[in-house]
């Protein structure tokens, strides 16, 4: 049995992050090519599940039935996730070219376990530790409320985190390239992973 996230990217040629709205209108493409539907049937809403506000929070496809969706922008890209099991979603994407902006943060990014392994670490090393973490808040619909160095991960792993993470996300990381983007999920145990990249993404504004 497998569990289907669809992946959808748009590179622009923006310096600063693409304008939302590319961001939103990615992700409601990106779930319609998954269910199959006119995009135009589809509009992205928000849930904010600690204060109930559809302005911020989870964002949630209305129109289309069962479908889970996330999205992230960063500089030069937008991305999108969207699957149709009812399960949260969470995706991140930073741009190669922020690795040194990564190095920088390290000290408020890393957890102290991380501190301690990565002494010697390149910057990229970091940059996908930091991407791999704001995937995951995303994901537990925490977002930036919790603390990056409140949160452990090893490898692809999550060791530690906010307690609705413990054993329960899988990471895996999307090859797009000229960035780093991660996507966190969650599967049972005979479930396999299939991503649906597209493979031909259109450029952006």
């Amino acid at each position: 049995m497998s569990l289907q996230i669809a992946v959808g990217w748009r590179r622009t040629s923006l310096t600063p992050p693409p304008p939302a709205s590319l961001a939103r209108d990615l992700a409601v493409s990106t779930a319609a090519q998954l269910l199959g539907v006119d995009p135009q049937t589809l509009r992205l809403s928000h849930h904010c599940e600690h204060c109930g506000s559809a302005e911020h929070g989870t964002p949630v496809v209305i129109g289309g039935g069962s479908v889970s969706v996330s999205l992230s922008r960063a500089e030069g890209y937008a991305v999108a996730v969207a699957t149709r099991a009812e399960r949260p979603l969470g995706v991140d994407i930073e741009s190669e070219s922020a690795a040194p902006r990564a190095e920088l943060s390290a000290t408020a990014m890393l957890s102290a376990q991380e501190r301690a392994a990565s002494k010697h670490s390149p910057p990229e090393s970091l940059l996908r530790t930091w991407v791999q973490k704001e995937a995951l808040l995303k994901a537990c619909g925490e977002g930036l409320r919790y603390p990056l160095e409140s949160v452990t991960i090893r490898g692809d792993s999550v060791v530690s985190g906010p307690p609705a993470t413990h054993g329960k996300w899988n990471l895996a990381p999307l090859l797009i390239e000229g960035a780093v983007a991660y996507v966190a999920y969650t599967a049972r145990w005979h479930e396999r992973l299939v991503l649906r990249v597209d493979e031909s993404p259109q450029d952006g504004c």
